[in-house]
Parts: structure tokens; sequence; C-alpha cells
């Protein structure tokens, strides 16, 4: 589904919610209709993926950011996928000593969208997470995340209409108070 809204409607204060990073005072949110409370419920939170455009301050290395134990296997997971091509493209070449606040916006955003393949979870929400990458690299993952998301909940927002699943439907936000 695509949320859809006006700057400053609220459309990433509710995905941060969804996600359990922010705590809501009003409302209920329910899942399977079961009222739950993803700040507060851990097991929840580790289902759900936010990819966002924010920058990452962090001074620790790639692996460590994607909780990387087995660099080899890893290596190997982005050889069975083809990312191993893609990270010449965007200049990425060792993760044991490139710092995360060394990245620009779109390498960052690369490697925040590496996650989606490493971990299983079963919503994901893209807070304008297509946005600072090229055309070309966007047009890749999309069509690695059409099937490797297919039976997943997605969530997308985006200002330049880069999304996944483009015929999702669509939410319209008006405003959260």
């Amino acid at each position: 589904m695509h949320f859809e809204g006006n700057n400053g409607c609220g459309k990433t204060t509710l995905s941060k919610i969804l996600s359990g990073v922010n705590d809501f005072d009003e409302g209920e949110i329910l899942i399977n209709n079961q009222i739950v409370r993803p700040f507060e419920n851990n097991l929840i939170k580790q289902k759900i993926a936010l990819i966002d455009s924010n920058e990452q301050k962090m001074s620790i290395s790639l692996a460590q950011y994607l909780s990387i134990a087995n660099l080899n296997q890893f290596h190997s997971l982005l050889k069975e996928t083809k990312l191993d091509v893609l990270l010449s493209k965007v200049g990425i070449y060792d993760f044991e000593t490139t710092m995360i606040n060394e990245l620009s916006k779109g390498q960052l955003q690369f490697v925040k969208l590496l996650k989606l393949f490493i971990f299983e979870y079963d919503v994901i929400i893209f807070d304008e997470a297509f946005e600072n990458l090229s055309t070309e690299i966007f047009q890749i993952f999309q069509k690695y995340f059409q099937i490797l998301l297919a039976s997943k909940m997605v969530i997308e927002i985006s200002h330049n209409q880069r999304y996944i699943f483009p015929s999702s439907k669509r939410i319209t936000i008006n405003g959260i108070k």
C-alpha cells in the first residue's frame, strides 16, 4: 500500500509509530484484531523494517551496522543475489573498514536496503527509501523486491513515485493531530 499526502501531514510519523520507533498517545493499532503497541513490544519490532532516508551519524562499520557475523557468508549472499555487481556501481568495497557516517546518501540507502536480504521481516515500510538512488539502481532493487517481498506487507511513501509495487492500494493521509 502507498501512504500519500502533502508534506507534513504525518506519513513519516505514522510510519515510525507502526514500526515501533515512536510511541503514540491516542488510538489503537490492531493486528489480527489484537491491540498491539509496537513501541513496547520487541517481538513485533523485530518483524517490522523501516527503511527511511534519514542520515546515520554512527561511527560504526558497515558490517556492524548490518550485524554481519560472517563476512564470507555475506559475500556469498551478495554473489548469489548478484548484488555484488552493484557494490562497485555505488562505490562500496569494504564492509569491515568503511564507516556508516562516511557514506554518501545514495550509498547509505543502498546499505539500508541490504538489510532486507539479510533479515526476515513480515512488514516493510519504505519511507522515501529510494529517493537518493540512481534510476538504474532503483530499477534493479525494484525487480528484486517484487519477488522477495511479494508475500509481505509493504507500505511505501515516495514523493517521486518510486514504488516497488506501483499499483498498490493508495491511502491518503490528511493529517495526524
